[in-house]
């Protein structure tokens, strides 16, 4: 059964990859990086052209906190 956390992982690395596919930042971390650490930033710029591929990203953290469950009655634990 797939859990929220995974479709949403799946989601996320999904939109990521297309966007490496289009030469795209779509979540836009470039401007992280260059927000952190500009000297780093300079260097993948002035190495690459697009400085994302498929295996930069190392790690995804997902929290859910799930506020409503909409038509579904919380009894116990259970839906």
């Amino acid at each position: 059964m797939l859990t929220l956390k995974k479709i949403i992982r799946d989601e996320i690395l999904k939109t990521f990859e297309k966007g490496v596919e289009i030469n795209s930042d779509v979540y836009k971390l470039g401007e992280i990086l260059y927000r952190e650490n500009p000297q780093k930033w300079n260097k993948e710029i002035k190495e690459k052209r697009f400085f994302l591929n498929k295996d930069s990203i190392e790690q995804i953290n997902i929290q859910v906190n799930l506020v409503n469950s909409g038509k579904l009655k919380y009894q116990d634990g259970h839906y």
